[in-house]
């Protein structure tokens, strides 16, 4: 899920993570860190959503 701060919009889903761990939010920028607790695996996600 994703809360847009300035407008209160919900994203009921901002990208598929099974088994995620956990969600970073990378500092000055609309990235997040996710990572997988299953595969041992770490992705960049793009935060802004449409």
């Amino acid at each position: 899920m994703a809360v847009d701060l300035a407008t209160g919009t919900v994203t009921p889903r901002l990208a598929g993570a099974e088994h995620g761990h956990q969600v970073l939010p990378l500092p000055g920028s609309d990235t997040v860190l996710e990572t997988n607790g299953d595969s041992n695996v770490a992705r960049l996600i793009e935060g802004r959503t449409p």
